[in-house]
């Protein structure tokens, strides 16, 4: 059983798994891994030779939601892929997720936007429990953003379109942008992305590319994270700079760590800038963090990306850890 006890300090709660303390965000976010299928090709992501497969995600839906949210401090969920909106399960999970709307501060979905050229599909998600679409643009051109994803991107005037359904609805339009070598990487270039859409979407997100050296088994992937990764002082002078743009700062820009896994969040001419710390599986599994749990296509719920990492609902449903969890516990 898992049951609260002591809290850690003012961000963690403590649990106890099968014996073993572990350190859990008193708000976690849940993401929901849709598929690992995607329509794009993006030469950085890691599901561009994803297929689409048998998704057991739906498989005991209600009690895996029930726990991330009842149990594990949920309080955030993004639906990711691959590409979520090609997974056939992508409305009955949000259909599970409107019984905790309430206690849900966002629903937030991942796209290459691509689907959302359908106009019914677009009045369906504003109709849904989601709270935002983040649309995943990369480059202002649109030439160039298309060559980069490997599909045909979004105008300014779709997104303008996109953004009315969502509005009448209460729903956000976002952005997210990833800043690399080449593409947006340095601060001339980042404004001129900010200006060209800041007026037409509620928000933008950047977010420095990091390496994927431990995915070994698309080497292509790790070979261009790393051949794009941004100077820690190409960052720090982006960051000032925009920065200067802007007119509301949440953060102080000292405590700012360019190195970390981070996002600059901009409302219009608005920049916010939040820093996280950077999460490896490895390293989580070793200090017993867990930050966020992951509900992966396999149907596993889980607190990594890998099938390694513990499975909640076995255990809060009195099932036997899996053998790869075992061997780590006898070791």
């Amino acid at each position: 059983m898992i049951e609260n006890t002591t809290l850690t300090d003012s961000a963690y709660d403590t649990i106890d798994v099968l014996n073993t303390k572990y350190k859990i965000g008193k708000s976690t976010r849940l993401h929901i891994k849709m598929t690992d299928a995607c329509n794009g090709k993006c030469p950085f992501c890691v599901a561009r030779l994803g297929k689409l497969r048998k998704e057991n995600i739906i498989d005991h839906l209600e009690q895996k939601i029930k726990i991330a949210i009842t149990k594990l401090n949920v309080k955030n969920v993004v639906l990711l892929g691959g590409e979520p909106t090609i997974s056939k399960n992508l409305f009955p999970i949000l259909h599970e997720l409107k019984k905790y709307k309430q206690q849900l501060s966002e629903i937030t979905i991942i796209t290459n936007g691509v689907k959302l050229r359908d106009e019914d599909f677009v009045h369906k998600l504003a109709n849904s429990c989601i709270t935002a679409v983040n649309i995943s643009i990369h480059h202002w051109n649109k030439r160039i953003n298309s060559n980069l994803m490997k599909i045909d991107s979004l105008s300014k005037k779709e997104l303008i379109k996109i953004k009315n359904m969502l509005h009448q609805q209460g729903k956000q339009l976002w952005l997210s942008v990833v800043l690399m070598k080449n593409y947006i990487d340095n601060t001339e270039k980042a404004l001129k992305y900010i200006k060209h859409y800041a007026t037409i979407v509620d928000q933008i997100r950047f977010f420095p590319i990091s390496s994927t050296k431990e995915h070994e088994t698309i080497p292509d992937v790790a070979l261009f994270t790393k051949s794009h990764l941004m100077e820690s002082s190409v960052l720090q002078s982006i960051i000032k700079d925009v920065i200067a743009e802007g007119t509301k700062i949440q953060l102080d820009p000292a405590k700012f760590n360019p190195q970390a896994y981070s996002s600059a969040m901009v409302y219009h001419q608005h920049v916010i800038f939040k820093s996280t710390e950077i999460h490896k599986d490895i390293d989580d599994e070793k200090n017993n963090l867990i930050y966020s749990i992951k509900l992966l296509p396999t149907g596993k719920l889980t607190n990594t990306y890998h099938d390694r990492g513990l499975d909640f609902f076995q255990i809060f449903n009195n099932v036997k850890q899996r053998r790869g969890y075992d061997e780590k516990r006898q070791k």
